[in-house]
């Protein structure tokens, strides 16, 4: 992994550190909750990058609950069913939280690329400019494209 690669796991972490909270407050109080990952995302402004990576840290999670092994089932016989599948259906809630943070915030990411293209590519033009004048054709005569 690179700098940047180590730096985005690191920021994703620190948000999932909150999201671990909210899950033991969850089980704590009888397993409800306000939690709303929209809101809180919304809150860190992440990019979509970002919450991709936190995604799918509730998929081994939601399987080990499924689970019929003899292992898993020993581990979490202290949940009712009705507790189980409460709590499944809370992480599955913050997976689609973060689907739809990012469906809500789409539009927007992509204009701010959009401009971001279009700001890098009138740089290219006005630096190939420039270097035609400093290379000595001065300021020779531009072939004009007609529409």
């Amino acid at each position: 992994m690179n700098k940047i690669q180590i730096a985005m796991q690191k920021k994703v972490n620190g948000a999932l550190g909150e999201i671990e909270y909210q899950i033991d407050c969850f089980m704590d109080n009888g397993y409800k909750t306000k939690f709303d990952m929209v809101k809180y995302l919304t809150s860190l402004e992440y990019k979509r990058k970002l919450v991709e990576l936190m995604r799918n840290e509730w998929d081994g999670l939601i399987d080990e609950l499924e689970s019929t092994e003899e292992d898993f089932l020993e581990a979490y016989s202290h949940m009712t069913k009705a507790e189980k599948n409460r709590f499944i259906k809370f992480l599955r809630g913050l997976g689609q939280g973060c689907d739809d943070y990012i469906a809500l915030n789409q539009a927007e990411w992509d204009s701010i690329t959009a401009s971001k293209r279009l700001r890098n590519k009138a740089k290219k033009k006005h630096a190939k400019r420039v270097a035609e004048i400093t290379q000595g054709s001065g300021y020779a005569k531009r072939k004009r494209k007609r529409a």
